[in-house]
């Protein structure tokens, strides 16, 4: 099959997303499928060009730039910061709606010479107008990350757009049993669960020698406890949560380290700011080590050295980063929320706290913090729980076996 994958969330950004994307279209190209990836890109290199070419381990990416990152509107009431964030970051996320002919037309233009049978969105609301145009040529399929489907689908009022939102998709894969509830596709056999999938041999277990070696390399200092959070900083990610857990958490001891990726992700500036001025305010910096976007072939070697790795989400599928910190044997402290709850086995992998507890995640931390036993016990759980469950080989039999699905239709249709 020829396909072609669309999304707004591609590296170098560095999350769940564009992990996502990178592993299932590597584990299609293996199974003999030709796999393009398009990414509407905004603000990520500081040059001129409008569209380039280039190859990511063998991976064919077109990247389209559609300007700046930094849009956005002030609301003046400091108490409406936190609702002015998640608007801005809204506005950001929707822009590329306002490029679907654009982006459609290129699409169009690369298909004379790779005659797509399927078009995969990755984003939701991103490209949503760009594959409804698309649809009316290509069979379009969406993988929905994204948290505004969840919004939509509680809101009474707002759930009714969804059926025109979706419409146009011959299938809805959700990485979350949350995210598949869509009773409208449900019925007509459109919608089905694929949890996020590990690269079982990239992230793997080191021994002690090794973690020495990874914390000078990293420059993490040793006979520290390291609490890992590696999160895009976006509201629904709750990065402010664990942040607030510190003060409790140091209070038992000092000899503790808090690493902390993605504070450099451009979708929220307000949110953004509102973390690091808590952290400057509590005078917390000397206890945080801020590591920027990762690469993705770095991001391995920091669960590796980490004792505990903490997912404070208010919204989450099944989450790559809970999958790949127990890939390497690592204990997971994890809001009881959406796909959550399908990966942390509560206290036997890790333990699941309430979401916005800031109290729970200091308690569960100290409790890791203070008995090695139970740690090493919980990773070596969670890594059994990997390798029998979670697989990229997996998650791309289950697609392929979806893109079958819809082509073959197509081809009856055509019969008859």
């Amino acid at each position: 099959m020829n396909i072609c994958m669309l999304t707004s969330f591609f590296f170098p950004t560095i999350g769940g997303v564009e992990a996502h994307v990178y592993n299932l279209a590597k584990c299609l190209k293996k199974r003999g499928h030709n796999v393009t990836i398009v990414h509407t890109s905004f603000d990520i290199v500081d040059n001129n060009k409008k569209e380039e070419v280039l190859f990511i381990d063998g991976i064919e990416v077109h990247r389209i730039y559609l300007g700046k990152a930094n849009l956005s509107i002030n609301l003046k009431f400091k108490c409406l910061s936190e609702i002015n964030g998640y608007i801005n970051g809204f506005i950001r996320k929707i822009r590329p709606i306002f490029f679907y002919k654009y982006i459609s037309d290129y699409i169009l233009k690369i298909d004379k010479e790779k005659n797509f049978d399927i078009i995969h969105q990755h984003d939701f609301i991103s490209n949503i107008f760009t594959t409804k145009r698309l649809s009316k040529k290509f069979l379009v399929m969406l993988t929905n990350h994204t948290g505004e489907f969840l919004f939509l689908n509680k809101n009474k009022i707002l759930k009714n757009l969804l059926r025109y939102l979706l419409n146009h998709y011959k299938y809805v894969i959700a990485p979350s049993k949350e995210l598949s509830n869509i009773p409208f596709l449900k019925k007509i056999n459109r919608v089905e669960y694929i949890s996020n999938g590990v690269d079982t041999y990239k992230f793997s277990l080191v021994d002690e020698d090794d973690i020495i070696d990874l914390k000078r390399e990293l420059t993490i200092e040793e006979g520290k406890f390291i609490v890992l959070c590696a999160r895009r900083w976006a509201p629904t990610k709750g990065v402010i949560y664990l942040i607030k857990a510190i003060k409790k958490v140091i209070n038992t001891g000092d000899d503790v380290i808090f690493v902390i990726s993605g504070n450099n992700y451009y979708g929220y500036p307000e949110y953004r700011k509102m973390i690091l001025s808590y952290i400057k305010e509590n005078k917390l910096s000397k206890y945080i080590k801020l590591v920027g976007d990762i690469p993705h072939n770095e991001i391995k070697k920091y669960y590796q050295v980490s004792d505990v790795v903490v997912l404070p989400s208010l919204m989450e599928a099944t989450s790559l980063a809970g999958l790949e910190a127990m890939s390497c044997g690592k204990p997971l402290i994890g809001s009881n929320i959406g796909g959550i709850p399908e990966i942390i086995d509560d206290n036997k992998t890790g333990y699941l706290v309430e979401v916005k507890n800031s109290e729970m995640i200091s308690k569960k931390i100290i409790e890791l913090k203070n008995n090695i036993d139970i740690r090493k016990e919980m990773g070596i759980l969670a890594r059994k729980k990997v390798e029998k469950e979670f697989s990229w080989e997996i998650v791309a039999k289950k697609t392929e076996k979806i893109y079958l699905k819809v082509l073959n239709e197509k081809n009856e249709k055509n019969i008859y």
